[in-house]
């Protein structure tokens, strides 16, 4: 199994809340599954060995997409193309942002919806 992950939250050096959550779930995921083929894709070269194992693959895009309407333009058109080109299986997205276009299936992460329940708060 191929399974996609959208590291594009990883932007800075300065993680923020998402950006932990997504170095320690994706290295968990990575290491606790050995037998499966995971391609991550970003658009910096990390310095961190953040996911330093044998059976995760960096996949660099070009230019990185910063500006939100770049952004999307990455998501409905360069995301699916890749997604088809690598053959993966799943696309994982830690920070909710999916592809519409993609014939993939996709598992999104919603952080914090507790505006939607408690909006007093």
């Amino acid at each position: 199994m191929k399974i996609a992950i959208n590291l594009w939250i990883l932007r800075n050096k300065n993680l923020d809340g998402i950006g932990i959550y997504t170095v320690n779930v994706v290295t968990r995921i990575i290491k606790n599954n050995p037998e499966t083929e995971f391609i991550l894709i970003c658009d910096k070269n990390f310095t961190e060995p953040f996911f330093n194992f044998p059976n995760a693959e960096i996949h660099k895009v070009f230019p990185p997409f910063r500006h939100p309407v770049l952004y999307m333009y990455y998501l409905e058109f360069v995301l699916p193309a890749l997604l088809k080109k690598l053959k993966a299986d799943v696309f994982f997205s830690p920070d909710g942002f999916l592809s519409l276009r993609s014939n993939c299936k996709q598992i999104p992460v919603i952080h914090d919806i507790n505006f939607v329940h408690f909006p007093q708060f």
